[in-house]
C-alpha cells in the first residue's frame, strides 16, 4: 500500500509541475490574461493573431471587389480608346505616306529653298524700286 500511496504521490507530483509550467508567467488578476506568460498567454496571443490575420483577409476582400469594379468601369472606355487610338494611328500613317509623295513631287520638279529665297529677295527688291518710280513719276506729272 506504500508502494501506491508513493506512486500516487509522485504521479500528482508531476501532474502538478505539469500544470506549473503550463501556467508560468500567469497574473493573478483575470484583466491581465492575455498579456501573461506562459500557455495560457501563448494561446490569448495566437488568438490575437489570428482575429488580426482574419480582419486582413477581411480587408483585402474588399479591397479585391473593388479592384474588380474599377476594372469593370474603365474596361470598356479602355477598349473605345484603343479603337480611336488605331484610327489616329492609321490616319497618322496615312498623312506621312501623303507628306513623302509630296516631298517627292517638289524635288523632282526641281525646286531649292535657297533658290526661291533668292528668288523671293530680287522680288521684293524690284517692288521697292517700281514702287519708288511710280512715286517720281506721280511727282513729275505734278512738277509740268
Amino acid at each position: 500500500m506504500k508502494s501506491a500511496y508513493d506512486a500516487a504521490t509522485a504521479e500528482l507530483a508531476k501532474t502538478e509541475e505539469l500544470l506549473q509550467t503550463l501556467l508560468t508567467g500567469l497574473s493573478s488578476s483575470s484583466a491581465d490574461d492575455e498579456g501573461a506568460g506562459g500557455y495560457m498567454g501563448q494561446l490569448a496571443e495566437a488568438k490575437a493573431r489570428l482575429a488580426a490575420a482574419g480582419t486582413e483577409a477581411e480587408q483585402a476582400k474588399v479591397k479585391i471587389t473593388m479592384a474588380e469594379k474599377e476594372l469593370k468601369d474603365k474596361e470598356p472606355r479602355a477598349k473605345k480608346a484603343e479603337k480611336e487610338g488605331e484610327g489616329l494611328i492609321k490616319e497618322l500613317a496615312t498623312k506621312r505616306a501623303d507628306a513623302e509623295k509630296l516631298r517627292a513631287k517638289v524635288q523632282g520638279a526641281g525646286w531649292d529653298e535657297g533658290k526661291e529665297r533668292e528668288l523671293l529677295e530680287k522680288q521684293s527688291s524690284h517692288s521697292q524700286q517700281a514702287t519708288a518710280l511710280m512715286d517720281v513719276s506721280i511727282l513729275m506729272l505734278f512738277c509740268v
